[in-house]
């Protein structure tokens, strides 16, 4: 077969000799699909064959933690078993493996690139295959590079580029779950002043804070303060707010503007109000009396 893609065109036969002829007609096919492709038995019917759909996406860019990552295929055609290979999923260890349509449960984990590599069953033509696998992320932070993926199968086109399956920020992060994008949640400020010293007196208490991701209510944010020894506050257990960010602070069912007192553990809860949260990499300030 030619290497362009025709369709399926009418094939004649025709006679001629010294005596007679026989006017060209179309021949008879068998009009079956081959391979996943529509009328593949019929010739001149040549079709590409090529991965349609092959996208990559990660469950999470936490600095060391254990991360899933997925991979989906579809081809145009039906697929035979075939090497696949990923990368580069710089510094990652990898666990373990898992599979829809593919036949083999081991993975070969390949340090050099590195590469993830690995067998698929039979694939039926515009159906997607997913290969699952974990690896524990680098602690190493850095952003996700270009992702390839490549059959074994030189049909399909050598290396191909894989598309970031969820693409954008999330909580704050950009590529948050784009592979090998690596990042750490911690504060990176984190600080606290009072007013007085002095045995028995009012004493106001800022803290500022800035964290590397989003801190949202939606996700149950909740800010504790420990380790306020000494400390007393007043009956109702709880605190009034002042600053910046007084109003983003809510005590259960109660008005913005409070955080909740822990006598036992002599500790500050702040939960974010409902619909309220604190961007990434933004500073905030607020201050309290004890």
């Amino acid at each position: 077969n030619g290497p362009d893609d025709t369709g399926a065109t009418e094939v004649t036969m025709a006679l001629t000799n010294t005596l007679f002829s026989i006017d060209a007609t179309n021949m008879a096919r068998p009009g079956k699909t081959v391979k996943g492709f529509s009328r593949g038995s019929d010739p001149p019917v040549v079709r590409l064959k090529s991965l349609n759909v092959k996208s990559i996406v990660q469950s999470t860019p936490v600095a060391g933690a254990r991360n899933r990552i997925d991979v989906t295929v579809e081809s145009s055609s039906d697929v035979p078993e075939m090497d696949m290979s990923v990368w580069p999923l710089t510094g990652a260890t990898f666990l373990e493996g898992s599979y829809t349509s593919v036949c083999t449960s081991a993975i070969e984990w390949h340090l050099q690139g590195p590469s993830i590599n690995f067998r698929t069953c039979v694939l039926e033509a515009t159906k997607s295959a997913t290969i699952t696998f974990y690896i524990t992320n680098p602690t190493t932070l850095q952003t996700s590079p270009d992702m390839s993926i490549q059959p074994s199968d030189p049909i399909f086109g050598g290396v191909l580029t894989l598309e970031k399956g969820k693409p954008g920020t999330f909580f704050g992060i950009a590529g948050f779950y784009e592979p090998m994008t690596v990042v750490r949640f911690e504060f990176t400020k984190k600080s606290i002043s009072q007013s007085t010293p002095v045995s028995s007196r009012i004493n106001t208490l800022t803290v500022t804070l800035q964290a590397t991701v989003e801190l949202s209510a939606a996700d149950n944010s909740t800010i504790t303060l420990s380790n306020l020894t000494g400390a007393v506050v007043n009956a109702s257990q709880s605190l009034v707010l002042s600053g910046d960010a007084e109003g983003k602070f809510c005590m259960a069912g109660g008005a913005a503007g409070n955080a909740a007192w822990i006598a036992e553990t002599r500790s500050v809860e702040l939960t974010l109000c409902t619909g309220e949260s604190l961007p990434a990499n933004s500073e905030a300030a607020f201050s309290f009396e004890i």
